[in-house]
Protein backbone atom coordinates (compact mmCIF):
# COMPACT_ATOMS: atom_id res chain seq x y z
CA UNK A 1 0.00 0.00 0.00
CA UNK A 2 1.01 3.65 -0.01
CA UNK A 3 1.86 3.22 3.68
CA UNK A 4 4.51 0.57 2.97
CA UNK A 5 2.49 -2.49 3.99
CA UNK A 6 3.09 -5.56 1.87
CA UNK A 7 -0.14 -7.50 1.50
CA UNK A 8 -0.41 -10.67 -0.55
CA UNK A 9 -3.54 -10.24 -2.69
CA UNK A 10 -4.02 -14.03 -2.79
CA UNK A 11 -4.44 -14.08 1.01
CA UNK A 12 -7.24 -11.51 0.93
CA UNK A 13 -8.81 -13.10 -2.16
CA UNK A 14 -8.96 -16.49 -0.44
CA UNK A 15 -10.81 -14.92 2.49
CA UNK A 16 -13.31 -13.36 0.08
CA UNK A 17 -13.82 -16.64 -1.77
CA UNK A 18 -14.51 -18.52 1.48
CA UNK A 19 -18.02 -17.08 1.76
CA UNK A 20 -19.50 -18.81 -1.25
CA UNK A 21 -21.09 -15.58 -2.50
CA UNK A 22 -17.91 -14.59 -4.36
CA UNK A 23 -16.98 -16.73 -7.37
CA UNK A 24 -13.84 -14.77 -8.31
CA UNK A 25 -11.95 -11.93 -6.64
CA UNK A 26 -9.09 -9.66 -7.61
CA UNK A 27 -7.63 -7.50 -4.84
CA UNK A 28 -5.61 -4.39 -5.67
CA UNK A 29 -4.01 -1.54 -3.78
CA UNK A 30 -0.43 -1.17 -4.94
CA UNK A 31 0.72 2.35 -3.96
CA UNK A 32 -2.82 3.15 -2.78
CA UNK A 33 -3.96 4.17 0.71
CA UNK A 34 -6.14 1.05 1.11
CA UNK A 35 -7.17 -2.14 -0.65
CA UNK A 36 -9.99 -2.51 -3.12
CA UNK A 37 -11.45 -5.56 -4.82
CA UNK A 38 -13.09 -6.48 -8.08
CA UNK A 39 -15.62 -9.23 -7.38
CA UNK A 40 -17.48 -11.71 -9.56
CA UNK A 41 -20.63 -12.88 -7.82
CA UNK A 42 -21.47 -16.55 -7.52
CA UNK A 43 -24.64 -17.55 -9.40
CA UNK A 44 -27.64 -16.12 -7.58
CA UNK A 45 -25.61 -13.94 -5.21
CA UNK A 46 -26.99 -10.44 -4.73
CA UNK A 47 -25.13 -7.21 -4.05
CA UNK A 48 -26.13 -7.60 -0.39
CA UNK A 49 -24.56 -11.08 -0.34
CA UNK A 50 -21.34 -9.66 -1.79
CA UNK A 51 -21.30 -6.89 0.80
CA UNK A 52 -21.81 -9.46 3.56
CA UNK A 53 -18.97 -11.57 2.14
CA UNK A 54 -16.63 -8.56 2.20
CA UNK A 55 -17.67 -7.75 5.77
CA UNK A 56 -17.08 -11.36 6.87
CA UNK A 57 -13.66 -11.48 5.20
CA UNK A 58 -12.70 -8.15 6.75
CA UNK A 59 -13.62 -9.47 10.19
CA UNK A 60 -10.98 -12.20 9.77
CA UNK A 61 -8.27 -9.87 8.43
CA UNK A 62 -6.03 -7.34 10.19
CA UNK A 63 -6.86 -3.68 9.55
CA UNK A 64 -4.10 -3.15 6.96
CA UNK A 65 -5.38 -6.07 4.83
CA UNK A 66 -9.08 -5.19 4.81
CA UNK A 67 -10.97 -4.34 1.63
CA UNK A 68 -12.31 -0.80 2.00
CA UNK A 69 -14.23 -0.58 -1.26
CA UNK A 70 -15.17 -3.04 -3.95
CA UNK A 71 -16.69 -3.24 -7.41
CA UNK A 72 -18.80 -5.92 -9.01
CA UNK A 73 -17.21 -7.13 -12.24
CA UNK A 74 -19.30 -6.95 -15.38
CA UNK A 75 -18.40 -10.50 -16.42
CA UNK A 76 -16.46 -13.45 -15.02
CA UNK A 77 -12.72 -13.63 -15.60
CA UNK A 78 -12.04 -16.22 -18.31
CA UNK A 79 -9.03 -17.63 -20.11
CA UNK A 80 -10.80 -17.04 -23.43
CA UNK A 81 -10.97 -13.32 -22.70
CA UNK A 82 -7.31 -13.31 -21.65
CA UNK A 83 -8.11 -12.66 -17.99
CA UNK A 84 -6.72 -15.97 -16.71
CA UNK A 85 -3.62 -18.00 -17.36
CA UNK A 86 -3.92 -21.59 -18.57
CA UNK A 87 -3.90 -22.81 -14.96
CA UNK A 88 -6.59 -20.34 -13.85
CA UNK A 89 -4.55 -17.62 -12.19
CA UNK A 90 -5.69 -14.06 -12.87
CA UNK A 91 -3.68 -11.89 -15.22
CA UNK A 92 -3.75 -8.94 -12.86
CA UNK A 93 -2.30 -6.33 -15.20
CA UNK A 94 -4.81 -7.13 -17.94
CA UNK A 95 -7.83 -7.16 -15.60
CA UNK A 96 -6.75 -3.97 -13.85
CA UNK A 97 -6.16 -2.21 -17.17
CA UNK A 98 -9.62 -3.15 -18.43
CA UNK A 99 -11.29 -1.83 -15.30
CA UNK A 100 -8.90 1.09 -14.72
CA UNK A 101 -11.49 3.88 -14.92
CA UNK A 102 -13.88 2.17 -12.49
CA UNK A 103 -11.03 1.34 -10.11
CA UNK A 104 -9.77 4.90 -10.21
CA UNK A 105 -13.25 6.11 -9.26
CA UNK A 106 -12.94 4.20 -5.97
CA UNK A 107 -9.97 6.33 -4.96
CA UNK A 108 -11.37 9.76 -5.91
Amino acid sequence: TAFGRNVSPEWVESELLASGAVAQALVFGDARPWLGALLVAAPGASADALAAAVDAANARLPDYARVHRWLRADAPFTAAAGDLTANGRPRRDRILARHAARIESLYT
